[in-house]
């Protein structure tokens, strides 16, 4: 949200004329401001890495459980080469050398079935990640995303891919499982909301009752 607060409320006028829905993945751009077109703030927005179009509720969640699906696919691809990547290790050198494994290789190099291994695992654990944080550099204002990003890639130029692997996966499960808590309050709240009674009863002052929608 600050993000889209630095980025497109200069080109509406001013954070002022954004609302955001967070629960909801939805910002409102409010009269009042530069009022520009869909198409510009679709630019604007894409500009930061993330995607945007007219709002929809239809549409929004159908796109929002894609999003999770596709989450949750590179997760475990991601989780499963890592562990294919450590499994292998296991049983080249035993298990003393699989713990040796997190205080790094020594002098010996990694084999290149490992290094493969480990290779689909940080693949698939930055791929999400890798357009923000290019984004944010491209903007020269650092985030978790360039951070992480930063982080596998000086441990890949130290020759250290198990540690890369393992930053990768564990950060593309931590943006995994936000997002389906955030899922899991979107639903909550759509349930609450569903027991809300359709109309309300409204007295009026010469006593006379009314049934009116709630929605009024």
């Amino acid at each position: 949200m600050s993000i889209l607060n630095r980025v497109v409320g200069p080109e509406v006028g001013g954070t002022e004329y954004l609302a955001f829905d967070v629960i909801n993945a939805r910002m409102t751009v409010l009269d009042g401001g530069t009022n520009p077109s869909s198409d510009k703030i679709i630019d604007i927005v894409a500009t930061t890495g993330m995607t945007a179009k007219p709002w929809d509720a239809k549409d929004a969640s159908a796109d929002q459980a894609a999003h999770l699906k596709k989450q949750k696919l590179f997760t475990m691809l991601s989780g499963g080469f890592w562990a294919a990547g450590f499994v292998y290790h296991l049983i080249e050198t035993g298990i003393a050398g699989a713990i040796g494994l997190f205080s790094g290789h020594g002098e010996a190099a990694m084999p290149m079935v490992e290094v493969a291994l480990f290779g689909g695992a940080i693949l698939f654990g930055v791929w999400l990640v890798a357009p923000k944080a290019w984004s944010s550099a491209r903007r020269f204002s650092p985030d978790m995303n360039l951070l992480m990003v930063v982080a596998v890639a000086g441990a890949i130029g130290l020759g250290e891919f198990f540690e890369a692997a393992t930053v990768a996966f564990f950060f593309s499960l931590s943006l995994y499982l936000e997002s389906w808590s955030v899922g899991r309050a979107r639903n909550a709240v759509s349930a609450l909301l569903d027991l809300a009674p359709p109309t309300a009863r409204v007295l009026y002052d010469d006593g006379s009752e009314a049934d009116v929608p709630a929605a009024a």
